[in-house]
Formats: structure tokens, C-alpha cells, sequence
């Protein structure tokens, strides 16, 4: 599934060059490469002490050594020189507090034109519902406390609108089948997820494939 992302980013021509990048939630660092290649300085972060430090060994595929523990649901201050581009993929959803994680990383970006790329399991049911649950205990890469999170896009746009000027949906969707091209057919079981992407910025962005609006339909990227 990670190529699969990484090509619809590319396709939507978000793919990001030269500059500052955050990737939050990073797991063992497998999304770094693709922003090393386009000539980005990448920092990662995780939740497991275990993960940073096998970055930092350079015991993983991860191109940095720049890595730090970051708990989500108890996030730090802003870093002291913000970043051009965070990143956060799978990782909303394992939180027991999103919508402060989200504002958190809203401050981790440059105030001029600082983006967001976010992608998560969301509920495909219509409105802005929000519960938590008990999370499986046996999973090493889900939730650090026990906790997960279930949503649906409708409330994750709110929220990111709440934090950010300028909110956008990619016309393009990633050649996935857990992304679907429809949500109003996705809709039709209100208890099924599926994944979506979201881009978010404190600066307008010119790209013909960003949509201002919640998409119901999407291109196949």
C-alpha cells in the first residue's frame, strides 16, 4: 500500500522538493525515502522508544538518523523552527485525542504556506461521527494506549478547518481497494471503513487537482 500512496502523491503533484519535512507516526521510517529522493531534510517521529531508536541505529530503510519519541495524544510544544511539510499516514486513527493531535501538528508547520498531507481509516457512514474504542492489545504497530479512534471524513474536515485557512480533497484517489473512487456507494454500509486522503494548508495551493469541497466521487490516480 505505501508505493500506492506514494504514487498518488506524486500524481497529484504534491510530491514535496527541497524542503523542511515531518513525517509523524513514521513506524520504522518506511515513507522517508520517497522525500529524501526529491532532496527534502526529514525528520520522523514515533510513539515506541523501540522504532526511533532502531532509526537512529540505522537499523532500518529510513535515510535520517533525525528521529524523535513523540506521543500524539500528549504531544510537546511547537518545534522552534516549523516545518515546510508534515506528513501523518495511518496514524489518526490510533489516537485517543485526534483532534488535539491535529492542531498539534497545525503548529509544527510554517505559518507561510506550511501543508499538511493526511490520510486515514475513516467510517464511511455521512455526518461527523466520532467514538473510541478499546483497541486490540496484540498489535505492535497500533495504539499506544489502548485506544483507538473511529471517524468519519465529515469530521475530520471540520477539524482540520478549525486549524487550517485553506482545506483541500485530491480529485485523484489512490489506486488502492481500500480507497474508493465512490462514497456514496462506500455509504451503503454505514458500519464499513475505508481510507481517505486529506491535504490541509496554512497558504493557498494552485493545483487543478485539490477540490475546496468534501468530493463524493474521485478520478482513479
Amino acid at each position: 500500500m505505501n508505493d500506492r500512496r506514494l504514487e498518488h502523491l506524486t500524481a497529484c503533484g504534491l510530491a514535496p522538493t527541497q524542503c523542511r519535512v515531518l513525517d509523524v507516526g513514521a513506524g520504522l521510517g518506511d515513507l522517508a525515502m520517497y522525500f529524501h529522493d526529491r532532496e527534502c531534510q526529514v525528520s520522523v517521529t514515533d510513539g515506541r522508544a523501540l522504532n526511533v531508536e532502531m532509526i537512529k541505529a540505522g537499523q532500518t530503510a529510513a535515510p535520517t538518523r533525525r528521529a524523535a519519541v513523540i506521543d500524539l495524544d500528549s504531544p510537546p510544544g511547537p518545534p522552534p523552527v516549523p516545518y515546510e511539510v508534515v506528513v501523518c499516514y495511518s496514524v489518526l486513527n490510533l489516537l485517543e485525542r485526534p483532534a488535539q493531535a491535529i492542531g498539534f501538528l497545525a503548529n509544527c508547520l510554517s505559518r507561510r504556506g506550511g501543508m499538511l498531507l493526511l490520510e486515514t481509516p475513516v467510517l464511511c457512514a455521512a455526518g461527523t461521527h466520532f467514538h473510541t474504542k478499546q483497541a486490540p492489545d496484540d498489535r505492535p504497530t497500533g495504539s499506544l494506549h489502548g485506544v483507538e479512534c473511529h471517524f468519519t471524513r465529515h469530521w475530520v474536515w471540520e477539524k482540520l478547518k478549525a486549524c487550517f485557512s485553506h482545506t483541500y480533497i485530491p480529485e485523484l484517489q489512490v489506486c488502492h481497494d481500500e480507497f474508493p473512487l465512490s462514497w456514496d456507494e462506500c455509504r451503503a454500509d454505514r458500519a464499513q471503513t475505508a481510507r481517505a486522503v486529506f491535504v490541509a494548508s496554512h497558504g493557498s495551493i494552485n493545483n487543478r487537482l485539490l477540490s475546496t469541497r468534501l468530493l463524493n466521487r474521485h478520478r482513479p490516480g
